[in-house]
């Protein structure tokens, strides 16, 4: 296979509450959901003893998460915090990748066009972002980075394409077949 252009997608999952569970060790093995308090909140994360215990998830109304979890650990978000740590993810990603287009606090994509090898690419920058940030106390625990890669060249209407939320999904589709199976490293 060629990979004339090929992208990545960065997602750190559950990122905001490893960064609140760093930050409150005593809270680890316990059930923490992130949200607001408000009539309309929605959940903003859930830790992974949340998601298996009650299936909390994210943009679940908070009102649906709190009667399907009471007793769970209920943390309004931090963003200054968050922006923090999102900050240093994506200093050391632009320190290993030219072209990196931010589009959340824990999810960016990357160009790995012409790197030899762009998938040991991804790994060595999973592992450096998990040890920066493990050095600096702000992550609990390893994070899950959710990451394809794949040649974009027949989906790129030029060669000045960046992908964005709206554009990665429908090529992603057509990539994979339309299959839910993305290429893991």
């Amino acid at each position: 296979m060629n990979f004339e252009r090929t992208i990545a997608h960065l997602d750190m999952d559950a990122f905001y509450a490893s960064v609140e569970l760093r930050r409150r060790p005593e809270l680890k093995g316990k059930p923490v959901v992130v949200c607001g308090s408000g009539p309309r909140a929605v959940v903003t994360t859930a830790s992974y003893e949340a998601r298996k215990l009650a299936g909390i998830q994210s943009a679940m109304p908070a009102a649906v998460a709190r009667r399907r979890l009471p007793n769970a650990i209920y943390l309004r978000p931090d963003f200054p915090a968050y922006r923090e740590a999102s900050a240093q993810v994506m200093d050391v990603l632009r320190g290993n990748v030219e072209v990196v287009e931010v589009v959340g606090l824990d999810e960016a994509y990357l160009n790995l066009t012409g790197l030899f090898s762009p998938k040991a690419v991804m790994r060595k920058i999973s592992t450096m972002i998990w040890l920066s940030l493990r050095a600096r106390r702000i992550l609990s625990r390893r994070f899950v980075t959710g990451c394809a890669c794949f040649p974009l060249g027949k989906f790129c209407p030029s060669k000045d394409y960046r992908p964005t939320r709206t554009t990665w999904r429908p090529a992603l589709k057509a990539f994979t077949n339309g299959s839910k199976n993305r290429r893991p490293f």
